[in-house]
Protein backbone atom coordinates (compact mmCIF):
# COMPACT_ATOMS: atom_id res chain seq x y z
CA UNK A 1 0.00 0.00 0.00
CA UNK A 2 1.23 3.38 -0.98
CA UNK A 3 2.28 5.96 1.93
CA UNK A 4 -0.49 8.24 0.76
CA UNK A 5 -3.25 4.95 1.05
CA UNK A 6 -1.97 4.59 4.51
CA UNK A 7 -2.52 8.10 5.59
CA UNK A 8 -5.61 8.02 4.60
CA UNK A 9 -6.60 4.27 5.92
CA UNK A 10 -5.17 6.10 9.53
CA UNK A 11 -7.70 9.32 9.14
CA UNK A 12 -10.72 7.61 8.01
CA UNK A 13 -10.02 4.97 10.81
CA UNK A 14 -9.46 7.63 13.34
CA UNK A 15 -12.27 9.34 11.83
CA UNK A 16 -15.05 6.67 12.85
CA UNK A 17 -13.22 5.64 15.93
CA UNK A 18 -13.85 9.57 17.16
CA UNK A 19 -17.53 9.21 15.63
CA UNK A 20 -18.16 6.29 17.28
CA UNK A 21 -16.61 7.48 20.95
CA UNK A 22 -18.91 10.65 20.33
CA UNK A 23 -22.02 8.89 19.77
CA UNK A 24 -21.86 6.50 22.68
CA UNK A 25 -25.17 7.13 24.20
CA UNK A 26 -24.10 6.10 27.96
CA UNK A 27 -21.49 9.32 27.81
CA UNK A 28 -21.99 13.20 27.71
CA UNK A 29 -19.75 14.90 25.38
CA UNK A 30 -19.37 18.13 23.30
CA UNK A 31 -18.25 17.55 19.65
CA UNK A 32 -16.47 20.65 17.94
CA UNK A 33 -14.96 20.26 14.68
CA UNK A 34 -15.13 21.99 11.31
CA UNK A 35 -18.40 22.35 9.02
CA UNK A 36 -18.05 19.14 6.91
CA UNK A 37 -16.65 16.54 9.47
CA UNK A 38 -20.00 15.01 9.99
CA UNK A 39 -21.15 16.16 12.61
CA UNK A 40 -24.54 16.11 11.37
CA UNK A 41 -24.19 12.40 10.69
CA UNK A 42 -22.69 11.72 14.47
CA UNK A 43 -25.91 13.57 15.97
CA UNK A 44 -28.05 11.24 14.03
CA UNK A 45 -25.93 8.08 14.88
CA UNK A 46 -26.25 9.11 18.20
CA UNK A 47 -30.42 9.30 18.34
CA UNK A 48 -30.33 5.85 16.75
CA UNK A 49 -28.15 4.60 19.19
CA UNK A 50 -29.88 5.92 22.65
CA UNK A 51 -32.81 4.39 20.55
CA UNK A 52 -31.25 0.98 20.43
CA UNK A 53 -29.83 0.92 23.72
CA UNK A 54 -33.53 1.18 24.70
CA UNK A 55 -34.82 4.56 25.63
CA UNK A 56 -38.13 5.96 24.97
CA UNK A 57 -38.16 7.93 21.83
CA UNK A 58 -40.54 10.75 24.10
CA UNK A 59 -37.50 11.04 25.96
CA UNK A 60 -35.04 12.48 23.66
CA UNK A 61 -34.86 16.08 23.20
CA UNK A 62 -32.99 17.38 20.19
CA UNK A 63 -32.53 21.12 20.03
CA UNK A 64 -31.75 22.74 16.30
CA UNK A 65 -31.76 26.47 15.45
CA UNK A 66 -33.57 26.42 12.08
CA UNK A 67 -36.73 24.62 11.12
CA UNK A 68 -35.10 23.25 8.28
CA UNK A 69 -32.32 21.85 10.46
CA UNK A 70 -34.60 20.34 12.15
CA UNK A 71 -36.78 18.92 9.34
CA UNK A 72 -33.22 17.34 7.95
CA UNK A 73 -32.22 15.94 11.50
CA UNK A 74 -35.85 14.17 11.53
CA UNK A 75 -35.61 12.97 7.78
CA UNK A 76 -32.22 11.30 8.35
CA UNK A 77 -33.28 9.48 11.38
CA UNK A 78 -36.52 8.53 10.20
CA UNK A 79 -34.96 7.31 6.86
CA UNK A 80 -32.23 5.34 8.54
CA UNK A 81 -34.70 3.64 10.72
CA UNK A 82 -37.39 3.20 7.78
CA UNK A 83 -34.47 0.97 6.04
CA UNK A 84 -33.47 -1.48 9.03
CA UNK A 85 -37.52 -1.97 8.83
CA UNK A 86 -37.09 -3.57 6.00
CA UNK A 87 -33.69 -4.99 5.79
CA UNK A 88 -32.86 -8.72 5.24
CA UNK A 89 -31.40 -9.67 8.86
CA UNK A 90 -27.56 -10.25 7.46
CA UNK A 91 -27.05 -6.78 6.32
CA UNK A 92 -28.69 -5.21 9.13
CA UNK A 93 -26.63 -7.20 11.61
CA UNK A 94 -23.58 -5.70 9.08
CA UNK A 95 -24.78 -2.32 9.98
CA UNK A 96 -25.77 -2.86 13.86
CA UNK A 97 -22.00 -3.52 14.65
CA UNK A 98 -21.09 -0.50 12.23
CA UNK A 99 -23.01 1.27 14.46
CA UNK A 100 -22.93 -0.28 17.78
CA UNK A 101 -19.01 -2.01 17.76
CA UNK A 102 -20.97 -5.05 18.73
CA UNK A 103 -22.57 -8.05 17.55
CA UNK A 104 -26.09 -8.04 17.74
CA UNK A 105 -28.21 -11.20 18.42
CA UNK A 106 -31.63 -11.83 16.47
CA UNK A 107 -33.63 -10.65 19.11
CA UNK A 108 -31.38 -7.18 19.26
CA UNK A 109 -31.94 -7.15 15.14
CA UNK A 110 -35.91 -7.88 15.60
CA UNK A 111 -35.78 -4.71 17.94
CA UNK A 112 -34.11 -2.73 15.21
CA UNK A 113 -36.57 -3.36 13.10
CA UNK A 114 -39.63 -2.19 15.27
CA UNK A 115 -37.74 1.51 16.54
CA UNK A 116 -38.97 2.91 13.32
CA UNK A 117 -42.99 1.71 14.43
CA UNK A 118 -42.47 3.04 17.57
CA UNK A 119 -40.72 6.37 17.01
CA UNK A 120 -44.20 6.85 14.99
CA UNK A 121 -46.53 5.72 17.16
CA UNK A 122 -44.89 6.94 20.71
CA UNK A 123 -47.33 10.09 22.30
CA UNK A 124 -45.25 13.15 20.85
CA UNK A 125 -42.47 10.79 19.35
CA UNK A 126 -39.10 11.75 18.71
CA UNK A 127 -38.76 16.04 20.10
CA UNK A 128 -36.51 17.12 17.01
CA UNK A 129 -37.06 20.61 17.00
CA UNK A 130 -36.10 24.10 17.05
CA UNK A 131 -35.60 25.83 20.49
CA UNK A 132 -38.05 28.35 19.46
CA UNK A 133 -40.70 25.57 18.83
CA UNK A 134 -39.51 23.89 22.52
CA UNK A 135 -39.51 27.14 24.35
CA UNK A 136 -43.26 27.68 23.20
CA UNK A 137 -44.42 24.43 23.98
CA UNK A 138 -43.23 24.76 27.16
CA UNK A 139 -44.25 28.12 27.55
CA UNK A 140 -47.90 27.48 26.56
CA UNK A 141 -47.74 24.50 29.18
CA UNK A 142 -46.49 26.41 32.24
CA UNK A 143 -48.03 29.97 31.49
CA UNK A 144 -49.37 31.11 35.25
CA UNK A 145 -45.81 30.24 35.89
CA UNK A 146 -44.37 32.40 33.35
CA UNK A 147 -46.87 35.15 33.99
CA UNK A 148 -48.13 35.10 30.94
CA UNK A 149 -51.33 34.81 28.83
CA UNK A 150 -52.01 31.32 28.30
CA UNK A 151 -53.93 31.97 24.77
CA UNK A 152 -50.94 33.74 23.27
CA UNK A 153 -49.55 33.93 20.04
CA UNK A 154 -46.43 34.71 18.22
CA UNK A 155 -45.63 37.27 16.11
CA UNK A 156 -43.61 37.03 13.07
CA UNK A 157 -40.70 38.96 11.85
CA UNK A 158 -43.12 41.33 9.73
CA UNK A 159 -45.74 41.98 11.91
CA UNK A 160 -42.49 42.53 14.95
CA UNK A 161 -41.15 45.25 12.42
CA UNK A 162 -44.50 47.29 11.98
CA UNK A 163 -45.16 47.16 15.70
CA UNK A 164 -41.79 49.01 16.51
CA UNK A 165 -42.97 51.08 13.84
CA UNK A 166 -46.30 52.11 15.76
CA UNK A 167 -43.82 52.12 18.92
CA UNK A 168 -40.90 54.41 17.27
CA UNK A 169 -44.21 56.85 15.93
CA UNK A 170 -45.73 57.14 18.80
CA UNK A 171 -42.37 57.84 21.03
CA UNK A 172 -41.60 60.75 18.34
CA UNK A 173 -45.12 62.19 18.20
CA UNK A 174 -44.46 62.64 22.02
CA UNK A 175 -40.46 64.10 21.76
CA UNK A 176 -42.60 66.52 19.19
CA UNK A 177 -44.66 67.83 21.64
CA UNK A 178 -44.02 70.45 24.81
CA UNK A 179 -45.50 67.65 27.78
CA UNK A 180 -42.42 65.46 27.69
CA UNK A 181 -39.37 67.99 27.04
CA UNK A 182 -36.80 64.97 28.46
CA UNK A 183 -37.76 62.52 25.18
CA UNK A 184 -37.56 65.84 23.02
CA UNK A 185 -34.37 66.65 23.94
CA UNK A 186 -33.38 63.61 23.57
CA UNK A 187 -34.57 63.11 19.85
CA UNK A 188 -33.76 66.44 18.71
CA UNK A 189 -29.43 65.24 20.01
CA UNK A 190 -29.87 61.98 18.12
CA UNK A 191 -31.63 63.61 14.72
CA UNK A 192 -28.55 66.01 15.42
CA UNK A 193 -26.25 63.44 15.06
CA UNK A 194 -27.86 61.02 12.41
CA UNK A 195 -30.28 60.80 9.33
CA UNK A 196 -33.57 59.86 9.39
CA UNK A 197 -32.63 55.84 7.90
CA UNK A 198 -29.55 56.41 10.60
CA UNK A 199 -32.00 56.55 13.26
CA UNK A 200 -34.20 53.81 12.14
CA UNK A 201 -31.66 51.33 11.90
CA UNK A 202 -30.22 51.98 15.10
CA UNK A 203 -33.87 51.75 16.44
CA UNK A 204 -34.02 48.44 15.28
CA UNK A 205 -31.03 47.53 17.20
CA UNK A 206 -32.21 48.91 20.33
CA UNK A 207 -35.23 46.69 19.75
CA UNK A 208 -32.96 43.56 19.22
CA UNK A 209 -30.72 44.24 22.37
CA UNK A 210 -34.09 44.94 24.38
CA UNK A 211 -33.55 42.34 27.15
CA UNK A 212 -29.91 43.57 27.72
CA UNK A 213 -30.58 47.01 27.96
CA UNK A 214 -33.95 46.52 29.98
CA UNK A 215 -31.42 44.10 32.69
CA UNK A 216 -28.96 46.87 32.67
CA UNK A 217 -31.76 49.39 33.55
CA UNK A 218 -33.24 47.38 36.00
CA UNK A 219 -29.52 46.34 37.54
CA UNK A 220 -29.08 50.32 37.53
CA UNK A 221 -32.41 51.66 39.02
CA UNK A 222 -33.24 53.16 35.94
CA UNK A 223 -31.66 54.72 33.02
CA UNK A 224 -30.38 58.10 34.74
CA UNK A 225 -27.71 55.59 37.17
CA UNK A 226 -27.03 53.68 34.33
CA UNK A 227 -25.33 56.29 32.69
CA UNK A 228 -24.04 57.66 35.54
CA UNK A 229 -22.53 54.50 36.15
CA UNK A 230 -20.91 55.14 32.52
CA UNK A 231 -19.15 58.31 33.91
CA UNK A 232 -18.33 57.08 37.13
CA UNK A 233 -16.18 54.00 35.28
CA UNK A 234 -14.80 56.55 32.80
CA UNK A 235 -13.61 59.32 35.68
CA UNK A 236 -15.95 61.73 34.28
CA UNK A 237 -17.66 63.45 36.73
CA UNK A 238 -21.24 64.24 37.02
CA UNK A 239 -21.08 67.87 36.22
CA UNK A 240 -17.87 67.48 34.10
CA UNK A 241 -19.48 69.07 30.25
CA UNK A 242 -17.36 68.81 27.07
CA UNK A 243 -17.09 72.47 27.33
CA UNK A 244 -15.32 72.65 30.86
CA UNK A 245 -12.82 69.80 29.74
CA UNK A 246 -11.88 71.99 26.74
CA UNK A 247 -11.35 74.93 29.09
CA UNK A 248 -9.53 72.93 31.26
CA UNK A 249 -7.32 71.56 29.07
CA UNK A 250 -6.69 75.18 27.43
CA UNK A 251 -5.56 76.95 30.86
CA UNK A 252 -2.66 74.78 30.62
CA UNK A 253 -2.25 73.37 27.24
CA UNK A 254 -1.09 76.28 24.66
CA UNK A 255 1.05 79.33 24.23
CA UNK A 256 0.50 83.11 25.49
CA UNK A 257 -1.16 85.46 23.08
CA UNK A 258 1.97 87.01 21.80
CA UNK A 259 4.22 83.90 21.77
CA UNK A 260 1.65 82.62 19.11
CA UNK A 261 1.72 85.70 16.88
CA UNK A 262 5.80 85.53 17.42
CA UNK A 263 5.61 81.90 15.98
CA UNK A 264 2.99 82.95 13.30
CA UNK A 265 5.36 84.91 11.92
CA UNK A 266 8.33 82.74 12.01
CA UNK A 267 5.92 80.08 10.13
CA UNK A 268 5.22 82.79 7.46
CA UNK A 269 9.13 83.47 7.13
CA UNK A 270 10.19 79.97 6.21
CA UNK A 271 7.48 79.90 3.17
CA UNK A 272 5.78 76.78 2.38
CA UNK A 273 2.37 75.53 1.81
CA UNK A 274 1.79 74.05 5.62
CA UNK A 275 3.62 76.29 7.46
CA UNK A 276 1.61 79.37 6.10
CA UNK A 277 -1.47 77.29 7.00
CA UNK A 278 -0.10 76.27 10.58
CA UNK A 279 0.68 80.52 10.41
CA UNK A 280 -3.38 81.37 9.28
CA UNK A 281 -4.19 78.72 12.03
CA UNK A 282 -2.22 80.03 15.18
CA UNK A 283 -3.42 83.87 14.21
CA UNK A 284 -6.95 82.79 13.85
CA UNK A 285 -6.70 80.48 17.32
CA UNK A 286 -4.86 84.24 18.80
CA UNK A 287 -8.14 85.60 17.76
CA UNK A 288 -10.31 83.36 19.51
CA UNK A 289 -11.82 84.14 22.29
CA UNK A 290 -14.03 81.13 24.13
CA UNK A 291 -12.42 77.61 24.20
CA UNK A 292 -14.57 76.14 21.96
CA UNK A 293 -13.82 78.24 19.27
CA UNK A 294 -9.66 77.31 20.13
CA UNK A 295 -10.35 73.77 20.14
CA UNK A 296 -12.08 73.81 16.30
CA UNK A 297 -8.51 75.84 15.34
CA UNK A 298 -6.79 72.90 17.03
CA UNK A 299 -8.94 70.54 15.17
CA UNK A 300 -8.09 72.46 11.98
CA UNK A 301 -4.70 72.19 12.78
CA UNK A 302 -4.17 69.02 14.37
CA UNK A 303 -6.92 66.67 11.81
CA UNK A 304 -7.09 65.30 8.99
CA UNK A 305 -10.32 65.43 6.50
CA UNK A 306 -11.44 62.03 7.92
CA UNK A 307 -11.17 63.40 11.37
CA UNK A 308 -8.16 61.31 12.25
CA UNK A 309 -5.13 62.62 14.11
CA UNK A 310 -2.08 63.57 11.61
CA UNK A 311 1.27 62.80 11.71
CA UNK A 312 2.82 65.07 13.48
CA UNK A 313 5.86 66.15 10.74
CA UNK A 314 3.24 66.88 8.06
CA UNK A 315 1.85 70.04 10.58
CA UNK A 316 5.05 72.37 9.37
CA UNK A 317 8.08 71.70 7.33
CA UNK A 318 11.73 70.50 8.15
CA UNK A 319 13.26 73.73 7.64
CA UNK A 320 10.63 75.37 10.03
CA UNK A 321 11.19 72.95 12.42
CA UNK A 322 15.39 73.64 12.61
CA UNK A 323 14.86 77.53 12.38
CA UNK A 324 12.41 77.59 15.46
CA UNK A 325 12.98 74.40 17.37
CA UNK A 326 11.53 75.93 20.83
CA UNK A 327 8.60 76.66 19.07
CA UNK A 328 7.92 73.65 17.30
CA UNK A 329 8.75 71.39 20.43
CA UNK A 330 5.94 73.20 22.39
CA UNK A 331 3.57 72.68 18.88
CA UNK A 332 4.61 68.88 19.86
CA UNK A 333 3.68 69.01 23.46
CA UNK A 334 0.00 70.59 22.72
CA UNK A 335 -0.43 68.27 19.84
CA UNK A 336 -0.32 65.43 22.42
CA UNK A 337 -2.26 67.16 25.22
CA UNK A 338 -5.25 67.88 22.11
CA UNK A 339 -5.26 64.11 21.58
CA UNK A 340 -5.75 63.54 25.21
CA UNK A 341 -8.11 66.33 25.27
CA UNK A 342 -10.40 65.11 21.98
CA UNK A 343 -9.99 61.30 23.75
CA UNK A 344 -11.76 62.77 26.82
CA UNK A 345 -14.11 65.28 24.74
CA UNK A 346 -15.13 62.03 22.44
CA UNK A 347 -16.11 59.88 25.20
CA UNK A 348 -17.91 62.15 27.04
CA UNK A 349 -20.17 62.93 23.90
CA UNK A 350 -20.55 59.30 23.13
CA UNK A 351 -21.74 58.69 26.89
CA UNK A 352 -24.30 62.18 26.29
CA UNK A 353 -25.41 60.36 22.94
CA UNK A 354 -25.76 57.03 24.75
CA UNK A 355 -27.92 58.56 27.38
CA UNK A 356 -30.36 60.50 24.83
CA UNK A 357 -30.17 56.79 22.70
CA UNK A 358 -31.18 54.91 26.77
CA UNK A 359 -34.33 57.64 26.97
CA UNK A 360 -35.64 56.94 24.01
CA UNK A 361 -34.85 53.49 23.43
CA UNK A 362 -36.58 52.80 27.50
CA UNK A 363 -39.56 54.86 26.03
CA UNK A 364 -39.39 52.83 22.43
CA UNK A 365 -39.15 49.04 24.43
CA UNK A 366 -41.92 50.17 27.05
CA UNK A 367 -44.62 50.91 24.06
CA UNK A 368 -43.46 48.03 22.24
CA UNK A 369 -44.03 46.14 25.38
CA UNK A 370 -46.93 47.11 26.25
CA UNK A 371 -48.42 46.70 22.64
CA UNK A 372 -47.82 43.44 22.50
CA UNK A 373 -49.43 42.71 26.38
CA UNK A 374 -52.64 44.24 25.37
CA UNK A 375 -52.77 41.43 22.22
CA UNK A 376 -51.52 38.72 24.37
CA UNK A 377 -48.28 38.46 21.98
CA UNK A 378 -44.95 37.05 22.24
CA UNK A 379 -41.98 37.51 19.70
CA UNK A 380 -39.02 35.09 18.68
CA UNK A 381 -36.67 36.72 21.81
CA UNK A 382 -39.56 36.95 23.66
CA UNK A 383 -39.95 32.97 24.13
CA UNK A 384 -36.09 31.90 25.34
CA UNK A 385 -36.13 34.88 27.88
CA UNK A 386 -39.25 34.05 29.37
CA UNK A 387 -38.36 30.39 29.60
CA UNK A 388 -35.40 31.44 30.41
CA UNK A 389 -36.77 33.57 33.66
CA UNK A 390 -39.10 30.71 34.17
CA UNK A 391 -36.52 28.26 34.63
CA UNK A 392 -34.34 30.81 36.60
CA UNK A 393 -37.30 31.92 39.26
CA UNK A 394 -36.91 29.59 42.03
CA UNK A 395 -40.57 29.59 42.79
CA UNK A 396 -41.97 28.48 39.95
CA UNK A 397 -38.55 26.57 38.76
CA UNK A 398 -38.85 23.45 41.05
CA UNK A 399 -42.37 22.57 39.47
CA UNK A 400 -41.96 23.03 36.08
CA UNK A 401 -37.98 21.01 36.89
CA UNK A 402 -39.94 18.18 38.39
CA UNK A 403 -41.88 18.04 35.43
CA UNK A 404 -39.20 18.41 33.03
CA UNK A 405 -36.99 15.62 34.94
CA UNK A 406 -40.12 13.32 34.50
CA UNK A 407 -40.14 13.90 30.99
CA UNK A 408 -36.95 13.97 29.09
CA UNK A 409 -33.22 12.26 29.72
CA UNK A 410 -31.03 13.25 26.70
CA UNK A 411 -30.52 16.59 25.63
CA UNK A 412 -28.78 17.52 22.21
CA UNK A 413 -27.93 20.56 20.77
CA UNK A 414 -27.10 20.81 17.46
CA UNK A 415 -24.96 23.79 16.26
CA UNK A 416 -24.05 25.02 19.42
CA UNK A 417 -21.79 27.72 18.31
CA UNK A 418 -24.93 29.86 17.56
CA UNK A 419 -26.26 29.65 20.82
CA UNK A 420 -26.93 32.81 22.81
CA UNK A 421 -26.02 32.82 26.50
CA UNK A 422 -30.35 33.21 27.05
CA UNK A 423 -30.33 29.88 25.39
CA UNK A 424 -27.65 28.41 27.34
CA UNK A 425 -29.47 29.22 30.17
CA UNK A 426 -32.36 27.25 29.04
CA UNK A 427 -30.47 24.25 28.36
CA UNK A 428 -28.74 24.75 31.60
CA UNK A 429 -31.44 24.81 33.53
CA UNK A 430 -32.98 21.74 31.60
CA UNK A 431 -29.70 19.54 32.66
CA UNK A 432 -29.54 21.35 36.22
CA UNK A 433 -30.14 18.02 37.79
CA UNK A 434 -29.22 15.50 35.32
CA UNK A 435 -26.14 14.61 37.28
CA UNK A 436 -26.73 15.52 41.31
CA UNK A 437 -30.21 15.74 43.58
CA UNK A 438 -33.20 13.56 42.34
CA UNK A 439 -32.33 13.71 38.91
CA UNK A 440 -29.73 11.52 39.18
CA UNK A 441 -31.45 8.37 38.96
CA UNK A 442 -30.34 5.03 38.30
CA UNK A 443 -30.22 5.44 34.34
CA UNK A 444 -27.95 7.61 31.98
CA UNK A 445 -29.03 10.94 31.43
CA UNK A 446 -26.82 12.85 29.11
CA UNK A 447 -26.16 15.73 26.97
CA UNK A 448 -24.69 16.73 23.89
CA UNK A 449 -23.84 18.81 21.93
CA UNK A 450 -22.22 19.28 18.36
CA UNK A 451 -20.93 22.81 16.32
CA UNK A 452 -18.13 24.46 14.92
CA UNK A 453 -14.97 25.66 16.45
CA UNK A 454 -15.54 28.86 17.57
Amino acid sequence: MSPTKVKKQFVDDHTLLAQAKASNPRSSAWVSANAGSGKTYVLTQRVVRLLLSGCDPSRILCLTFTNAAAAEMSNRVFERLAQWAVMDEAELSTLLQEVTGQSSNSEQIDEARRLFARALETPGGLKIQTIHAFCEALLHQFPLEANIAGHFDIIDEMAQKKMIKEAQKDVILSASSSDNPKLGDAFSQILAMAGDQKIEKTFEEVIKKRKFLQSWFRSAGGVENAVHNLRRKWNIGPEETSGSIIENSHKTAFLERDKLLEFAEACEAVTAKSNLALASALREYAAAQIPEDRYRVLEAIFLTKKMEPKQIGSIYTKKLADSVAEFTGLIDNVFSSFVETRERVNLLRQIEASNALFVLAEAIIARYEQAKSNRGLLDFDDLISRTADLLGRSNASLWVQYKLDQGIDHVLVDEAQDTNPHQWQVIRSMVADFFSGHGARDIDRTVFAVGDEK
